[in-house]
């Protein structure tokens, strides 16, 4: 178990008049969440699958865009998984954990094939931004190691929600979309956060 995670006072226009027991509230869930993050695992499981990626590509371009889909694809996800979140705060039935993964996945089947705009979005604007191919692959491997680690922890935080029945009653006590938009900031800055200490190997050469 990594030691505990520092959350930031919110900054984001979104919060209004969010009240503070509330904004705790939030925290407490998130450091739930994060409780048992393991970096060496993480650190392990998306290096693979960076070097599983870099094989289905000839080219570096190849390589940048197959990341840059996947990003596409992560941010996608991450918007229904949070409107989900606000969806069950909204409501007072019960919440069992594997009816849920089986929601998640079916929101996530739904998406395939939808993001292609998105991802097009998102190669124009690191062909403006970022001049060198080297610059896009890292800046590319770090988002996917960002948005990896971003809908982990939502699956996590349904979990404990799921799992801690006062927690979830605390919750429904707020406007389920207040909950959600401090959820969501701390949720990026939180695996922004994570996502810079990860250390990323490059366990081919750069025959690109």
């Amino acid at each position: 178990m990594e030691s505990a995670i520092y959350l930031p006072e919110p900054e984001i226009d979104e919060r209004g008049k969010f009240p503070p027991d509330a904004d705790q509230l939030v925290k407490e869930w998130m450091t739930m969440v994060t409780g048992d993050f393991n970096r060496k695992e993480y650190e392990k499981e998306i290096n693979e699958v960076l070097f599983l990626k870099r094989h289905q590509g000839k080219q570096l371009e190849d390589y940048v865009n197959l990341l840059i889909d996947n990003i596409a694809f992560s941010i996608e996800s991450e918007k229904r998984m949070l409107d989900l979140v606000e969806k069950i705060l909204s409501e007072e039935r019960a919440l069992y954990f594997r009816e849920l993964t089986q929601e998640m996945d079916r929101l996530r089947e739904k998406l395939k094939g939808t993001t292609k705009p998105l991802a097009e979005e998102l190669r124009e604007t690191y062909r403006k931004e970022y001049e060198t191919r080297s610059t896009r692959k890292n800046t590319a491997e770090r988002e996917y190691a960002r948005h990896y680690i971003a809908q982990n922890l939502l699956r996590d935080a349904i979990k404990v929600i799921c799992n801690q029945s006062s927690l979830l009653r605390k919750l429904r006590k707020y406007a389920p979309k207040d909950i959600r938009n401090v959820f969501g900031y701390y949720l990026n800055v939180i695996s922004t956060n994570l996502s810079k200490e990860i250390e990323l190997h490059e366990r081919t050469p750069l025959l690109f």
